[in-house]
């Protein structure tokens, strides 16, 4: 018997009209209509959607090897939440779901590319599916961010899962 291995790794993009991130916002996540939720429709390389209040766009590209298929998606534990001071409601990602059978040593990017300046202070980016194996020499999933960035936080959902490594540094940190 032949076992498929499925691995959900996701991105997802948040905008907030609120002053800079220490102070309490509402987090508006990207919304990457027309594309289904929670389907195996592919959110379509390239894809530019409106930034809401910014005047501006933000462009979704990415990079996938043969096995990982990308869509739109929203978990009903994350749908809503707060991480400290920040709340939301309208939770959405993007992600790749690996069906390679055996262990995934699969690398993926993904990129957003601002046609206008987000202030400092007003750009979340937010993961969930990321793991780390004590198998096969402790690989783990990392997310790299060429930006300045602040951890906020961990929120599961209340599901069991394991804290994240935030490492930052001069203009990137990874999670």
């Amino acid at each position: 018997m032949k076992t498929t291995t499925r691995h959900l790794l996701s991105l997802a993009l948040a905008l907030t009209m609120a002053a800079p991130s220490l102070e309490a916002a509402n987090i508006n996540w990207l919304d990457m209509s027309p594309t289904p939720v929670n389907t195996l429709t592919p959110v379509p390389n390239a894809s530019v959607f409106t930034i809401p209040g910014y005047g501006g766009t933000v462009t979704l590209t990415y990079n996938t090897p043969v096995g990982l298929s990308t869509g739109r998606g929203s978990l009903a534990g994350l749908v809503s939440g707060s991480a400290g001071p920040h709340k939301w409601t309208n939770h959405e990602y993007f992600g790749a779901i690996n069906f390679n059978p055996g262990p995934v040593n699969d690398a993926w990017d993904v990129t957003y590319s601002f046609s206008v300046a987000v202030p400092a202070g007003n750009l979340f980016v937010g993961t969930n599916g990321l793991g780390k194996t004590t198998n096969d020499g402790g690989r783990a999933t990392i997310v790299t961010v060429l930006q300045n960035g602040l951890f906020l936080g961990d929120w599961t959902g209340g599901g069991p899962f394991g804290p994240s490594l935030f490492t930052s540094g001069p203009g990137v940190f990874t999670m």
